[in-house]
């Protein structure tokens, strides 16, 4: 028993059970003797503390910021890219529109207003000056 408990196979707890010492078996791993039923919780943050070891890596989280920034920037350029397109359609729908509204003016610039013509129904009929004949 002694040379299991040296071993580390074996550790008393500082309890005593009613009929004698109480202990408990272990793994092969050698443990201090007053560690007792603290293995697994050790092991456990152990475990845990690996893992958040690996996850706070400064190179893996300058890699993810570098990443993010990536994805921000062409969200940006894509955004700014459909904001010029837009921009541009509606200037060249208002270019057409003042184009459109040019040409109108010119044209009655050129016709000018227009003038009355008058119509006489019938040649041989009586002259009324009515301004109702015209067109």
């Amino acid at each position: 028993m002694e040379s299991l408990r040296q071993e580390g196979f074996i550790s008393t707890s500082k309890q005593k059970s009613t009929g004698g010492l109480a202990f408990e078996v272990t793994e092969a791993t050698p443990v201090a003797e007053s560690a007792g039923g603290k293995i697994k919780p050790m092991l456990e943050m152990e475990a845990k503390l690996e893992k958040l070891s690996s996850l706070s890596h400064k190179t893996s989280i300058e890699e993810k910021v570098e990443e993010m920034k990536k994805k921000k920037d062409t969200k940006e350029e894509s955004a700014i890219g459909k904001r010029e397109a837009h921009l541009k359609e509606l200037r060249d729908k208002l270019k057409a529109q003042n184009q459109r509204a040019r040409q109108i003016k010119l044209k009655k610039t050129i016709n000018g207003p227009p003038v009355p013509v008058p119509f006489k129904s019938k040649p041989g009929a009586a002259n009324n000056d009515d301004d109702d004949d015209f067109y």
